[in-house]
């Protein structure tokens, strides 16, 4: 699994968990729990930007937005 972002930037992301709810004809919802070894990210520059979470080995995953981030307990070396 991985995130990705459409301005060719690297954050270093690594998805340690992720939930989700789809439904026909309904919005979905995804969210994820990540990790970085960056502890200096600007987050909120993040906010509204779109994301890539890919889950499948042929490349499938789902397109969204960035709609809430927060900053959890750092680690010795994550974040």
């Amino acid at each position: 699994m991985r995130i990705d972002s459409p301005d060719g930037i690297d954050h270093g992301f690594e998805v340690l968990a992720f939930t989700g709810h789809e439904a026909i004809s309904q919005p979905f919802c995804f969210t994820q729990q990540l990790v970085c070894e960056r502890a200096s990210l600007d987050l909120e520059s993040l906010l509204g930007q779109p994301a890539f979470l890919q889950f499948a080995p042929d490349g499938g995953g789902i397109h969204g937005l960035i709609d809430r981030i927060a900053e959890g307990d750092s680690g010795t070396r994550l974040t």
